[in-house]
């Protein structure tokens, strides 16, 4: 596996001097910067053993607004706060109010610039993602249906943590639902009949 170095490791520059590389008989390597002379120990790196980071959620906001605990006027959409990080719980929106923001951090805090993200949303996302330092995501305009948010961090030794998740349900409009559609039919049933 190739792992790639830089100042944010601890290396004193990003950039090396042409020809100033050593390895020595221990098989530390010796890197030349326009700052000075980095060492890196390979038997260094095999021993620390950093745990795949984990990702939490921090905010759902339905239609793109900010819920907290006092927002009443939200609360006809969804059950109920959770009690560690106030998401919604059993969220269910109307057709009309179909968009939603995700914020998530990770727990990687090591290197923390290097953290990098990937999410999907089921089932109109087939594919994660692109990796990025984003630590939001936003989608409006979802059709009416059930859905599931997933969002994992990667940690600065390029290692993914197991995904979370958040789902939610999108309520198609009153002419889509099937009773409506069934009403209409049997109305439009009943009046060819009494026409004929």
């Amino acid at each position: 596996k190739i792992r790639n170095y830089n100042s944010t490791d601890g290396l004193l520059g990003d950039e090396m001097n042409d020809g100033a590389l050593l390895v020595d008989s221990q098989n530390n390597v010796w890197m030349g910067h326009i700052a000075g002379v980095s060492k890196y120990e390979p038997s260094s790196s095999k021993k620390a053993k950093i745990a795949s980071p984990s990702t939490q959620l921090t905010q759902v906001s339905p239609y793109l607004k900010t819920i907290n605990g006092k927002d009443s006027l939200n609360w006809q959409y969804y059950d109920s706060l959770s009690q560690w990080n106030y998401l919604p719980q059993g969220l269910i929106l109307p057709y009309d109010k179909n968009g939603l923001s995700f914020q998530f951090v990770s727990s990687s805090h090591t290197i923390p610039e290097k953290v990098r993200y990937q999410w999907k949303l089921e089932p109109l996302d087939k594919f994660w993602a692109s990796v990025t330092d984003k630590t939001s995501a936003d989608y409006a305009n979802l059709s009416a249906g059930e859905y599931t948010f997933h969002v994992r961090s990667m940690n600065h030794l390029n290692t993914w943590g197991e995904p979370t998740q958040y789902s939610f349900t999108i309520k198609p409009p009153v002419w889509k639902t099937w009773w409506f559609l069934t009403l209409m039919l049997t109305a439009a049933s009943s009046i060819i009949f009494l026409a004929v």
